[in-house]
């Protein structure tokens, strides 16, 4: 099971901006993931992006973590000032062509020193198209790389690129980069970020995302439940 692989490398933000890449969990990817632990496995920081999956490792007496997201109410801030502190190379992928020209425009006004030596959307022909774009990356060697493409495409995307020879810090992001270019630096009011009803404003400002939150989040309720009965019992074993 999935959470096997994971109680080991659940990270906290104190490991922001280390050496490797990283990925985030919310309940919806972890059921993308659940099944994918030789995926996991090449992660060397896994965060917990969701309030509810953090109640559920908390309840369930998994792991006791708090949140932590790639966008600007969490770790992005924290780790563009650090890499624009220092001039460092960065590269972002994701999202469509329009949104991710905005996103450039935003960090080339919100961080400054940051050298943007790569931006491209997050949509490929092929793999081989995929494939040639984690050699141009591999090749400028940027020190930092934020992928935006969805569960499961940017994990798959990123341990592809670290394969390929590059080496620096890494980070998927989910819906960031879109999030980011329509609203830009504050996309969830302060009072919903405080309360953390962050998923009720994304329904409301992406109605698509309802089945998310009912249907697949009413899943994960109870595959979670019996993936935390399998571990518990695999622990009492050893």
């Amino acid at each position: 099971m999935i959470i096997d692989a994971l109680t080991k490398k659940i990270e906290s933000k104190d490991k922001l901006c280390k050496p490797g890449i990283a990925t985030f969990l919310n309940p919806f990817s972890y059921m993308l993931v659940r099944s994918r632990p030789e995926l996991m496995k090449k992660f060397d920081y896994i965060f917990i992006d969701g309030q509810w999956l953090c109640y559920f490792l908390k309840f369930f007496k998994i792991v006791n973590v708090g949140r932590c997201s790639f966008d600007n109410t969490s770790a992005a801030p924290i780790v563009f000032s650090k890499f624009n502190e220092e001039a460092k190379k960065v590269a972002i992928v994701g999202s469509d062509i329009e949104s991710c020209q905005k996103f450039g425009s935003y960090l080339a006004s919100s961080y400054p020193n940051l050298n943007l030596v790569f931006l491209r959307n997050g949509y490929f022909d092929d793999e081989k198209d995929v494939q040639k774009c984690c050699n141009e990356i591999a090749q400028l060697e940027p020190d930092l790389v934020v992928v935006g493409m969805g569960a499961v495409k940017q994990e798959q995307f990123l341990v592809q690129l670290k394969e390929t020879g590059w080496k620096g810090v890494g980070y998927t992001c989910g819906g960031f980069i879109h999030q980011t270019a329509s609203k830009g630096h504050v996309y969830y009011p302060s009072w919903i970020n405080k309360m953390n009803l962050r998923f009720v404003y994304r329904i409301w400002d992406e109605p698509k995302l309802i089945a998310r939150y009912t249907i697949d989040y009413s899943k994960f309720a109870f595959t979670f439940v019996y993936d935390s009965f399998l571990f518990h019992k695999k622990k009492l074993r050893a």
